[in-house]
């Protein structure tokens, strides 16, 4: 049985969930937001008879045992949202037993076929790490993959010092998604390029409110959107460059209210070789990646999202993603090994 595990609002479960329905799949899908109205829940270990966690979709009477679980697809929950009239504090209290039992469910099966996870994905989601992982990889030797020069900091000394190495760097968000400039209005925050005058000047006592993400900017030809289910790769080619500045030049996702100039193409060798380690050292059955093709052919890694969006890939190019992950979770694709 394959569990699914994600919220309402969520499409990109939808062609996953066609995929498994054509083939005639068995599989249960579990919207964490309204938990506590969608579903029985019945856990029991006792002496009368064996243990069984069993959940039951309270629409169609669908029943899953979590003890009979062979592969999750953990995309995308959400804590649960309760309305009543209750007292607030009743509620608030009701809010965190439903987030820890949603928890518990979600860590409660051990198994070798998942793709998100309750855990690992947090700890891959790290920039710091990633970072720091390609590293200690020997990317440049064993792959030809270079990371860009990267300074994190919170003091203006820091940011004075690697100021002084290029002549433009690129500002990132480290978790916020964006600001809030209006009641109804909320500003995306995206990569941005700068001039080293810009870190030269920065206040001490602003930076020191909000560290800086800062990193060397790349002048690119062409940049690289790769997913990866277990060992099957789906490479996109982005012509940003293309782009005009500020609308998906520096950030391609300001390009898609513009369109932007992809193609997909087979995966570099090199690049499958450098994934697969990557994965393997994360345990991380998928990932969506983003290189930068330099002018002369360099590859750098920027980022991997463990959980990141792929459907819009796969409605521009049709590429077959969903039905790569609908067959992951049937075991038809190898999970990435050492």
């Amino acid at each position: 049985m394959i569990l699914l595990i994600s919220n309402k609002s969520d499409i990109h479960c939808n062609p996953v969930v066609d995929e498994l329905n054509r083939i005639g799949a068995d599989f249960f899908r579990l919207n964490t937001d309204d938990i506590h109205i969608d579903y029985d829940f019945d856990f029991q270990i006792n002496h009368f008879s064996k243990n069984y966690f069993y959940i039951t979709n309270k629409h169609n009477q669908k029943k899953i045992d979590l003890l009979s679980v062979t592969a999750i697809w953990e995309r995308r929950p959400y804590r649960p949202k309760i309305k009543s009239n209750l007292p607030d504090s009743l509620i608030d209290a009701a809010t965190e037993e439903l987030a820890e039992l949603t928890w518990w469910i979600r860590s409660f099966c051990s198994i070798d076929y998942y793709i998100g996870h309750h855990s690992l994905d947090r700890i891959a989601e790290n920039k710091i790490l990633q970072l720091h992982t390609v590293s200690i990889m020997d990317s440049v030797e064993k792959y030809g993959v270079y990371i860009p020069q990267t300074v994190i900091a919170n003091n203006e000394t820091s940011l004075h010092n690697f100021a002084n190495y290029f002549t433009h760097f690129t500002v990132k968000p480290i978790g916020a998604d964006s600001v809030q400039v209006e009641k109804d209005m909320e500003l995306p925050l995206m990569s941005a390029k700068v001039p080293h005058q810009v870190l030269k000047g920065v206040d001490k006592n602003n930076v020191s409110l909000s560290p800086a993400f800062v990193q060397q900017y790349i002048d690119k030809k062409y940049e690289l959107r790769i997913t990866v289910v277990g060992t099957e790769f789906f490479t996109c080619r982005i012509d940003s460059k293309k782009l005009p500045v500020g609308a998906g030049r520096e950030d391609w996702r300001q390009g898609y209210d513009v369109g932007l100039p992809q193609t997909y193409i087979q995966t570099p060798e090199n690049l499958k070789s450098f994934i697969c380690d990557y994965m393997f050292r994360f345990q991380i059955n998928f990932g969506c990646f983003d290189f930068i093709v330099d002018e002369v052919d360099r590859y750098y890694f920027l980022e991997c999202n463990p959980n990141g969006q792929w459907l819009w890939v796969e409605h521009d190019l049709g590429i077959p993603i969903s039905k790569a992950i609908a067959r992951y979770l049937l075991g038809d694709i190898n999970r990435v090994k050492n």
